[in-house]
């Protein structure tokens, strides 16, 4: 409740709150109700857990969206070459968000809303990968753990 009430009496404009959203996507998984090829179930069969991780952002007015930010196993990944949609990828042999490629993430993010916006206000959930770092154009609110 304090959070909320410190962003309704903080300086920040609403283009210039972004919430931030991490996702695993599995590519390759198929629900358990499916049906294949042949119209077998897929019911108990081992399933490939082929993953990727997703951030993603965008300011409240939903005008200016962040690049998404893909974490894959591969280090060059294919399917990333050749696309005009700003994204950045990166490589962890878990596809976790590592605290490492976080603070690199927030950093460069500071970095280049110091040149657009000024002062921003990032909303990112709670988690031990999201350590918290020392912003110079803005601060970082986490939400509150999910008991």
């Amino acid at each position: 409740m304090e959070r909320r009430e410190a962003l309704r009496n903080s300086v920040h404009q609403p283009n210039n709150i972004y919430n931030v959203y991490e996702n695993g996507v599995f590519c390759l998984l198929l629900h358990d109700n499916s049906f294949g090829f042949t119209r077998q179930s897929h019911y108990g069969v081992q399933q490939p857990k082929s993953r990727i991780m997703l951030l993603v952002g965008a300011d409240v007015n939903g005008t200016d969206k962040l690049a998404l930010f893909i974490i894959g196993k591969s280090q060059n990944a294919h399917a990333f070459k050749n696309i005009t949609m700003p994204v950045e990828y990166h490589m962890n042999k878990r596809t976790w968000m590592a605290s490492v490629l976080h603070k690199k993430w927030l950093r460069d993010l500071d970095q280049q809303m110091r040149c657009e916006k000024g002062k921003v206000a990032m909303i990112i959930n709670n988690c031990p990968a999201h350590p918290n770092v020392e912003l110079t154009n803005g601060e970082v609110l986490f939400l509150p753990p999910i008991n």
